[in-house]
């Protein structure tokens, strides 16, 4: 595939896409914990709309040109933390190949391991709990970190924890929402951090949009936290995070455009 100013060009026929990147960060050292991929359209749709453009018997092809172009544009970045890729349970019919084809691609661009996360989307409505325990077996046994995205929503899943064990839940952003005025909502954020990390899962706040929000979900056990109040995703490029109550550089270094062939 190629990459141009219009986006990733995928010889195979599907649409054109771009990588938006957004940073995950640990409020209590002021240190960026990971840097999230995420799917754009050419034109800066969202993944949804990307992904409902293209018939699903290739949902799979673009997952996993997704993961390639994510992964090498990050290293052209000079990535350092951890990278997010979100794997969209309804797109991977074969886990297994898309498993190798992950492998390879790693290894062609010499990636760690060990550096990558696999966030599983759309896994309640599509996972039976059986594929989900051994999409989450599959990966860790191949040295990558697996987080389950959009925790809580619904309902709270505290059973599953104990079954699958992810390396990380990311709770809904309604958590967050709820945080700074419920003192219920905050009761169950309680006893969902405690839960997790005696079952040896790291928590995520997602949506985090105001400095009350995360000194909140800071003091409730979440240093690890997303959202528009440290960085918005940014295309082709790694943003700079905003502290709250501190001074900083932009919110966004400087892009690269470049091109490569795989």
């Amino acid at each position: 595939m190629t990459f141009s100013h219009s986006g990733f060009q995928p010889h195979s026929g599907a649409p054109a896409f771009r990588i938006a990147f957004q940073p995950i960060v640990d409020v209590r050292c002021h240190q960026i914990f990971a840097h999230e991929a995420l799917a754009r359209g050419a034109q800066g749709e969202s993944a949804a709309t990307l992904f409902g453009s293209v018939p699903a018997d290739t949902l799979g092809l673009l997952d996993q040109q997704l993961r390639v172009a994510a992964m090498s544009l990050s290293r052209r970045l000079g990535l350092r933390s951890m990278l997010s890729l979100n794997l969209f349970a309804q797109s991977d019919g074969c886990p297994s190949l898309a498993m190798r084809r992950t492998l390879a691609a790693a290894d062609a661009l010499a990636f760690p391991y060990e550096q990558l996360m696999f966030e599983i989307t759309e896994w309640k409505a599509v996972l039976s709990p059986k594929r989900l325990r051994d999409f989450i077996a599959m990966y860790r046994d191949f040295g990558f970190k697996t987080a389950l995205d959009d925790f809580g929503r619904g309902y709270c899943n505290v059973e599953l924890l104990s079954e699958f064990r992810p390396d990380i839940i990311k709770l809904d952003d309604e958590f967050t929402r709820v945080a700074p005025h419920d003192a219920r909502g905050r009761t169950i954020i309680r006893n969902l951090v405690s839960t997790a990390r005696h079952l040896g899962c790291d928590v995520v706040a997602e949506g985090v949009e105001t400095a009350q929000q995360s000194e909140i979900l800071n003091d409730l056990g979440i240093p690890l936290q997303q959202g528009y109040l440290f960085a918005r995703p940014a295309m082709e490029i790694l943003p700079s995070v905003a502290w709250p109550g501190h001074a900083g550089p932009p919110r966004h270094s400087a892009s690269i455009r470049w091109s490569v062939a795989s």
